[in-house]
């Protein structure tokens, strides 16, 4: 007894072809929705019996192997009571999701049935060769494999697109990971590795649900490649780039190279308005700029203007934590006092910087001051404030001030001395009035 194909070379995929396409060439005289093909294929066998053709009923076992000789079972489709009429049949078998693309033998056992005899194995397997209509691209198509490899490989030598994907409605493309890279996008020529185009959403959309990674990574790997890992370009009014944050930095620059000499972030308007414009509505500050390294000589902040404006502009209160420098002309001098003072005839400050005492010596004001060595370099300005200047008093009081001098055994401090004197109008008894004195000093 042996089973033999209606074909020189049997291919169950290509049986299926010759079934299926016929249903499908006929217009359809009203619109049907597309319906997907299955995994049921078409098998059409000749069964001989001692040289003859066969009639009756048989069993008929198919196996699925990975192997010509070895191998493993892949699927196994069995057909009880097959009506067998001059050698011939026709049954549907369907063997799942057998066919993955991998290379498939098929054989064919069969006995007659009610007989209880075991199968007879007919002619051994049978390579199944690929048909034109393939189970496997039937739409819409769903699978799952383990593989090392990949699932879907496509390589284009000529001019055109490797892959062009289109959507009406939803997405073009989606891809998930719960590994590694959803999408690796890669060119070794000049060209654009990934391109996204829209005419009303996102182009690209990176969104990441994991308690880690980047919803995006955008990194150029030459380090001679002068171009920008990133390039954004907006032709209309809203915003190039717009980061939001709910908790950490909407925006963090950084040089990771000790040598690099560039600026983490360069900002240029070729506009008429401002290249940087930093605003606050909550309740922290609008800027800050810190240096966190101990022995960066550099200035936090640095503003130079070309033009005729000004280098800087405040519109409300300046605070100096520190001192404060100016240059002037080619002198560069520091603009925070070192020392302040008011104090009345009584020798008692009204108010003071805090590192300085007065005392009054033979009638001269002496006044020492804590922690501002080389007094050589100070310069103190000094006047009179009157309480009262419609008292009727007219007397008029100058100050005479010394030169600072350092205090012998006391380095870091120094000492400067000031004398009120009435020239104008003096009577008995001085009318009150304070002395009120600053101290600068260069560098």
């Amino acid at each position: 007894m042996k089973t033999a194909s209606r074909f020189p070379h049997p291919s169950v995929l290509l049986l299926a072809l010759a079934a299926a396409l016929p249903a499908l060439a006929p217009a359809a005289a009203h619109a049907q929705a597309p319906q997907a093909v299955g995994t049921g294929i078409t098998y059409q066998g000749k069964l001989q019996q001692n040289g003859v053709p066969a009639n009756g009923l048989f069993d008929i076992e198919f196996k699925i192997y990975n192997h010509p000789t070895l191998g493993s079972v892949i699927a196994t489709a069995t057909l009880n009571s097959v009506s067998v009429v001059n050698g011939l049949f026709t049954r549907e078998l369907n063997f799942g999701t057998a066919f993955d693309g991998s290379a498939r033998w098929i054989s064919i056992a069969v006995r007659p049935s009610g007989s209880g005899q075991s199968f007879t194995l007919m002619n051994g397997r049978q390579e199944l060769t690929p048909a034109p209509y393939a189970v496997g691209l039937a739409l819409p198509y769903a699978a799952t494999y383990a593989a090392a490899s990949p699932l879907f490989h496509l390589v284009q030598t000529g001019t055109g697109d490797g892959m062009q994907i289109s959507a009406a409605g939803g997405n073009a493309l989606e891809l998930t990971t719960t590994g590694n890279t959803a999408l690796n996008a890669f060119i070794s020529g000049p060209g654009t590795a990934l391109y996204g185009q829209t005419t009303g959403g996102n182009s690209v959309f990176g969104y990441n649900l994991g308690q880690s990674g980047n919803a995006a990574l955008f990194r150029t790997e030459g380090s001679a490649n002068a171009s920008p890992a990133v390039k954004i370009e907006s032709n209309g009014t809203g915003d190039g780039v717009h980061a939001t944050s709910r908790a950490g930095h909407a925006g963090f620059f950084e040089n990771t190279a000790v040598g690099n000499t560039d600026s983490a972030v360069l900002i240029q308007s070729n506009a008429d308005s401002l290249a940087l414009w930093t605003k606050s509505t909550g309740l922290g500050g609008g800027a800050r700029f810190e240096i966190s390294n101990p022995a960066n000589p550099d200035p936090a902040f640095e503003a130079k203007t070309n033009g005729t404006g000004l280098a800087g502009k405040f519109g409300g209160d300046v605070r100096v934590q520190g001192e404060l420098h100016a240059t002037i002309g080619t002198v560069l001098n520091r603009a925070t006092p070192v020392a302040f003072g008011t104090f009345g005839n009584n020798g008692l400050f009204e108010s003071s910087s805090g590192n300085v005492t007065v005392t009054n010596v033979n009638g001269v004001w002496r006044i020492f001051v804590v922690g501002e060595g080389d007094p050589s370099l100070w310069t103190v300005v000094a006047s009179v404030q009157y309480p009262d200047v419609n008292s009727g008093s007219d007397e008029v009081y100058v100050i005479r001030i010394g030169n600072p001098v350092s205090v012998v055994g006391q380095p870091g401090n120094g000492v400067f001395y000031l004398r009120d004197r009435c020239i104008a109008n003096c009577e008995n008894f001085a009318t009150a009035h304070s002395l009120t004195f600053v101290v600068y000093k260069g560098v």
